[in-house]
Formats: structure tokens, sequence, C-alpha cells
């Protein structure tokens, strides 16, 4: 990692700097089945994509904790945690800034009617049989979303900013945990000390025709790198 990179956790995100996190994460998931799927195959429809990225930062904001990877004050990197006790969507004050219904209706109403009665629920329920149980998910340190603008990749960025926030609820005894969603990044997070937990899932992408894997893990220490 560079030394002109710096890693800091935001405090109160303005609106500036969710704007700038969101663009950064669009970049970084545009090949991702999770979200392409949650789009209804719309991620080419960049208001649909930025409006569904944004429903997670706009939340993370007002319950999560957000860190940032900048260089030179550009965000090129973020990791976005829901702490123990909070999940996205979880209070009044995050529903408003999310705005979900904002999105929902940006979909077709089968599109959206399906990613809520269908894969978020199904998604939901396998994270936590997972884990072993939803109170086990929700004592967790959940990883919601870890992105690397593409040009700064393969720097260690993504590790730093995985581990800024696993720190916390590591040191706190609690689990850390996330889901992936395609082979690379299931390798990636192995090859740094994460354990899959549970049945490897198989989602389908209705409106695509396809489905796509998905790996429960769980970090249970940070190791040093070698």
């Amino acid at each position: 990692m560079s030394s002109n990179t710096h890693i800091r956790l935001l405090e109160k995100p303005t609106v500036a700097e969710q704007d700038a996190i969101i663009d950064m994460v669009m970049a970084a998931f545009a090949q991702d089945p999770f979200v392409s799927a949650g789009t209804g195959g719309q991620l080419s429809n960049l208001p649909i994509y930025r409006a569904f990225t944004a429903c997670f930062v706009r939340g993370a904001a007002v319950d999560g904790e957000i860190w940032v990877a900048e260089l030179d004050g550009q965000v090129v990197g973020t990791s976005i945690w829901f702490p123990p006790g909070k999940d996205f969507m979880g209070s009044e004050e995050q529903r408003q800034a999310v705005k979900l219904e904002e999105y929902l209706g940006m979909l077709k109403p089968e599109v959206a009617e399906w990613f809520m009665g269908s894969l978020i629920p199904t998604v939901g329920g396998w994270c936590a049989e997972s884990l072993g149980g939803e109170k086990a998910r929700e004592q967790a340190q959940h990883l919601q979303i870890l992105g690397v603008a593409p040009s700064y990749q393969r720097r260690g960025l993504g590790r730093a900013l995985l581990e800024a926030g696993a720190k916390r609820g590591l040191e706190n005894g609690k689990r850390v945990v996330w889901e992936t969603y395609t082979a690379g990044n299931l390798a990636w997070y192995k090859s740094i000390g994460a354990v899959a937990r549970g049945k490897e899932g198989e989602f389908e992408s209705k409106f695509e025709g396809t489905k796509f894997p998905g790996w429960v893990l769980e970090l249970p220490e940070i190791k040093t790198a070698a």
C-alpha cells in the first residue's frame, strides 16, 4: 500500500463524501452478480444502478461504519460495516435516509416484488443459517461492502480496509462475517485468513435467466501479511 494512501473512519459522512463513495463502489461492483440480480439485470441503467448502491451507503451513514482509503483526497476504496445490533434498514432514521421505496419505484413492479419478496429473504435466511442462526448473525460485525476502484486494486488497499473494520469487531469479542458471490473474491478472502461457513449457496437472477453462487465468510483473526 502506498505511503500516500490514508485509511480512516468517516465520522458523520457528508453528502459529498457519500456521493464519492457511491461513485467508487459503482466502479468496483460493475461485474458483481448479486448487484446485477438486485437491479433486475440493469447495471447498464446508471440511474437504477446508482440508486441501488446509494441505498446501502446512505444506510451505513446512519447506523453503520464507513472506512475509506484516500489518495490525494480522492476516495479510492471503502469498507462498509453494520456493527453488532445494527442492520441495513434496521431503524426508522435509516429507512428515511435510504429511501428504498424510491429505488423500488424505478424498477418494473415484478422486479421490485421479486427483489423484496424472494432474493432478499432467501439470502438473509441462508446467511443466518450458515452462521448458526439469526441471533448469531445479528450479534456479528457484518461487512456489507468492500470495494476498491479498479485502477487501485492489487495494492493492499482491500486488505487494509477489511482489517480496519474487522479489528473493531474482534477486539470486542465479536464475529466478523460477510458474504461474497464470485469465486475470485472467495479465493482472495481465503488467502488472507477468511473461512467459509455453512453451505455454498446458489441463487437465481430471475430477470437475467442465470444463477450465481454465494459463500458466507468469517475472519477468525487478523493474520500478519507475509
